[in-house]
């Protein structure tokens, strides 16, 4: 879009704000002199029928004028013009020829009765003639989905989550026990044994060197086997 483009754009929307969308007219002819390709190609892509091309196009011009006042920025004028264009075409889109499995059931369901025969009723002296139709039975409702709920076995509940494993005690104990060890004791146990550092890596995260390592770590092993008995 041009310079000039954007320039007319900008009065016809200043125009319309004051005058009360009285420039209709003015906003279809720009838009007809512009971007009649653009929005003809853009309603033929979207499935409009050529026979009704003509009179989508004129519709798009209409929304265009009395909408005018709705573009904030100039630039933005294409992409608004779009969006009309794919509104309009949504009304003059053909419809599917097949309708669905549900639709065709429910056609079927709505057929009023056969008529069957008739019979003469008098009402006040007066003869009138009541058609009988064949009975006509409600449609089967679809069976509702029930909900079926099935006992939990014991290693359902144990695969259900992590925290039912049957380790899980170990767990606590061997916290606790780290818990209880000395600050740097601890550090050097689980960046080794947890994190799986290496002693040159724990050595410069401790500040300490690599044989004081494996010392604090030998001193907290020694120390979980006495806080933990029992455990392999």
């Amino acid at each position: 879009m041009t310079a000039k483009q954007r320039k007319e754009i900008v009065g016809l929307r200043a125009e319309a704000r004051k005058s009360g969308r009285k420039n209709f007219a003015a906003v279809c002819q720009f838009t007809d002199s512009n971007f009649k390709n653009r929005i003809l190609r853009r309603l033929q892509r979207a499935s409009v029928p050529p026979c009704q091309l003509s009179d989508a196009y004129h519709d798009v011009l209409q929304r265009s004028g009395q909408r005018i006042y709705q573009v904030r920025h100039a630039i933005r004028f294409p992409g608004w013009l779009r969006r009309i264009s794919q509104e309009v075409a949504r009304r003059y889109r053909t419809p599917y020829i097949k309708p669905s499995h549900q639709a065709k059931s429910e056609h079927h369901a709505l057929l009023p009765p056969r008529q069957i025969g008739s019979k003469f009723i008098t009402v006040r002296g007066e003869q009138h003639e009541a058609r009988v139709f064949e009975p006509c039975f409600p449609p089967a409702e679809s069976p509702r989905r029930q909900l079926r709920l099935v006992e939990l076995s014991d290693s359902a509940v144990m695969k259900s989550s992590m925290s039912n494993r049957p380790h899980y005690t170990h767990k606590i104990d061997a916290w606790s026990a780290i818990g209880r060890l000395p600050s740097r004791w601890a550090n050097a146990l689980l960046l080794t044994a947890v994190e799986r550092r290496t002693a040159p890596q724990v050595a410069e995260i401790l500040g300490c060197t690599v044989p004081r390592v494996y010392r604090l770590v030998q001193l907290a092993k020694q120390r979980m086997r006495v806080l933990m008995p029992g455990y392999d």
